[in-house]
Formats: structure tokens, C-alpha cells, sequence
């Protein structure tokens, strides 16, 4: 996800404030390419579940799927 998704997801109030956490507090983007107004910087929701110390595989449904 963008900075700006990833931000609200992580609750911050801005992109630019979470970007100033990313590498302490946040994982640095999976995709980081290009430079300038071209820079793409991605985010994943797994790296940043486990930055928030959420468990892999929660989910918040209250009537989730069965496992088969």
C-alpha cells in the first residue's frame, strides 16, 4: 500500500509523519524505486501487522470461515 493508505492503516494522522517513523517504528517499503515526485514507495500489510504486533493470520470477522 502507498504512504498515504499505510499511514491511516498504522494511525497516523499524515503520510509525511509516518514517513518519518519508517525504520524505527515502521518497516521500510518493499518497493522503493524511482526518485523525486516519480518516487513509488510500497508498503506491505503483513510488515506493518507485525510492526503493530498483530499476530499473522488475525482477522477481526466475527464469523470467520472455517479452516478446512
Amino acid at each position: 500500500m502507498p504512504a498515504e493508505i499505510a499511514a491511516g492503516y498504522v494511525g497516523e494522522r499524515t503520510a509525511e509523519a509516518f514517513l518519518k517513523l519508517v525504520g524505527t517504528e515502521y518497516p521500510k517499503p518493499v518497493v522503493d524505486s524511482g526518485s523525486g515526485k516519480g518516487r513509488r514507495m510500497i508498503w506491505a500489510k503483513a510488515d506493518l501487522d507485525r510492526a503493530l504486533g498483530i499476530p499473522p493470520g488475525y482477522t477481526n470477522d466475527p464469523d470467520p470461515p472455517e479452516a478446512e
